[in-house]
């Protein structure tokens, strides 16, 4: 069995949380779905409930995060006996073979822990634009050539990076794995679960016949009002969180260095961002240290309880 996770919040925005579960009812596959709503204010529970009963909704009375709530889903999904799940975002809608020719890949690949389909952008016309920075050669050998060319094997792609707007994780993944870390509330948690990913053996590939629209473009004014993500100071807990590399202390020493050396040229604006850094990584530390350390040992964030 496929159980599809959906996390919400205000999903109504563009009406895409009625594209994401309308292209569910479509799918040649048979789907069990479960959404977590994080705090919705904008109707986005009552439509659910009244234009998809069958979807299983859930509500917390707070925000958990991307990775909390999703976390939430998938046990769920493992307590109803799901053979895999597949992450989809709000924004996000499949085609009718999506995931039946993912799910087909999977079982024929099962060192693939997480697979994704092509990601294009909300009206097909390309790739979305993230996604067609994983897949540079660098990431992900040989799928721009075989592209161009026209002889996209008949085979799943190694990368090492996909961003985890459409997921199929397998059962024996997560229960290897576990779930997304608590460290990362928005943003970096599906960086630090591909680490994780590779580092316990499995690897992360694309399926380039499957697809799927994510429509994230032209978003003005309301990702800003939602979304506050200092991405310098992510960028460095997704690189201290990596259990493959203990880094913690090089990073924390290169930007003591980079506040010496911002003041040094009078770039005070530099050096105000790094003094922030080292606070935050001061502020964080004993966290980042503790879940690098789960995740060496494997502990099951999945099963983690929240405070609902």
């Amino acid at each position: 069995m496929v159980c599809v996770i959906i996390v919400l919040y205000n999903g109504l925005y563009r009406q895409w949380i009625d594209q994401c579960f309308s292209s569910l009812r479509k799918s040649k596959e048979p789907l069990s779905v479960i959404a977590i709503d994080n705090g919705s204010s904008d109707g986005s529970i009552a439509f659910v409930r009244e234009k998809y009963p069958e979807v299983q909704l859930f509500v917390s009375s707070k925000n958990l995060g991307f990775g909390g709530a999703n976390n939430w889903g998938m046990s769920e999904a493992l307590a109803q006996s799901a053979d895999f799940v597949f992450l989809l975002n709000q924004d996000a809608w499949i085609n009718e073979d999506t995931i039946s020719l993912m799910l087909a890949y999977a079982k024929t690949n099962p060192q693939f822990g997480v697979l994704s389909p092509i990601q294009l952008n909300g009206i097909g016309t390309a790739l979305d634009y993230n996604f067609s920075n994983y897949i540079n050669p660098e990431c992900c050998n040989g799928f721009y050539s075989d592209a161009v060319l026209g002889k996209v094997e008949d085979k799943v792609y190694p990368v090492d990076f996909v961003c985890a707007a459409a997921w199929l994780i397998s059962k024996s993944c997560l229960k290897l794995v576990g779930g997304f870390s608590p460290t990362f509330f928005h943003y970096g948690e599906d960086d630090n679960y591909c680490q994780r990913v590779l580092y316990k053996g499995l690897k992360v590939g694309i399926v380039p016949k499957a697809y799927i629209y994510h429509d994230r473009e032209d978003r003005g004014a309301f990702d800003r009002k939602n979304i506050d993500v200092n991405w310098g100071y992510n960028r460095l807990k997704i690189r201290a969180s990596d259990p493959s590399r203990d880094e913690f202390k090089a990073i924390y020493n290169e930007n003591r260095k980079g506040v010496l050396r911002a003041f040094l040229t009078g770039q005070f604006e530099e050096a105000k961002r790094y003094t922030s850094y080292l606070k935050l990584l001061s502020e964080d530390r004993q966290k980042i240290i503790e879940n690098r350390s789960d995740s060496i040992s494997g502990r099951p964030y999945l099963f983690l309880t929240y405070d609902i």
